[in-house]
């Protein structure tokens, strides 16, 4: 079992403004620069009534009352409650999506929640810019031990030197940010510290330090990923390396010309 110091080192403010997460591949067509994409808000699509669709500039994420899938990737919550909800909070906005040969009206929400996620637990996903994040809200008295994460498809985890979680997968890298743990007393937010811990077969629990068990607690993590690239042929990635700098290289081949991933800010999205 492996986790971070306790208390992780501090990011620096001018660093992490400066440094971004950038994006180049690699391919037989040579060397593809990231490009700079508008940033559009998240939003929150019903479909079927049995998942949500979360929708931004770097892509798509599949929400379930369980796991959230992203590309070939699955962040499974274990052992969730079988009657967990999806829910979508906030005002609804009507949307058609008018295809060739069918028409289908549906609904966008700013806010998704998954009600009843473990007893006394629920999840609320929102945007935050261009990223996804979701709060663990727990009910006092609730032990945050209940929530274990499996990352399927992942070939590896890791944590990096700030505490984030790395998620190597065969497309690329997710990124979970150190989350941020707070609980609310007498109308003043109070700060909890909070690391992850991996645990076997991809699978990743939280340390929380002192906190007060008889109040509410909220975890927050955030999750940033990219826009999946690949053409209308045939794509094969071969390896993933990142530099010091934080750069992140994809090598491999395709037959048709692609269009080169949007850069991902580094800077966590957390007020530090």
């Amino acid at each position: 079992m492996e986790a971070a110091r306790l208390r992780p080192p501090s990011r620096n403010s001018s660093n992490m403004r400066a440094s971004h997460l950038s994006l180049f591949a690699v391919f037989g067509l040579g060397r593809l620069a990231a490009a700079s994409l508008p940033v559009l808000p998240i939003s929150f699509e019903e479909r079927d009534r049995t998942f949500f669709v979360a929708r931004s500039g770097n892509g798509s994420v599949h929400i379930h009352p369980d796991r959230v899938v992203i590309g070939g990737t699955t962040l499974r919550f274990l052992h969730a409650a079988r009657a967990s909800r999806l829910e979508g909070v906030g005002p609804a906005a009507p949307s058609t999506y008018i295809g060739r040969v069918f028409r289908r009206s549906f609904e966008q929400f700013p806010q998704l929640a998954i009600r009843g996620l473990y007893p006394g637990i629920d999840a609320i996903f929102h945007g935050n810019g261009e990223h996804l994040e979701y709060d663990l809200q727990l009910a006092p008295g609730v032990s945050p031990n209940r929530v274990r994460l499996s990352f399927e498809g992942a070939r590896r985890l890791r944590l990096d030197d700030h505490g984030d979680l790395i998620v190597e997968t065969a497309s690329g890298m997710l990124r979970q940010m150190l989350p941020r743990v707070f609980q609310n007393s007498n109308g003043v937010q109070q700060e909890v510290q909070a690391l992850y811990v991996l645990l076997s077969q991809n699978q990743v629990g939280f340390r929380l330090g002192q906190h007060d068990r008889r109040a509410p607690l909220t975890i927050d993590p955030v999750l940033v990923y990219t826009k999946y690239f690949g053409g209308s042929g045939s794509d094969a990635a071969s390896r993933v390396a990142t530099d010091a700098q934080g750069n992140v290289y994809v090598a491999g081949s395709t037959t048709r010309w692609i269009s080169p991933p949007r850069t991902v800010p580094r800077r966590s999205p957390h007020p530090r």
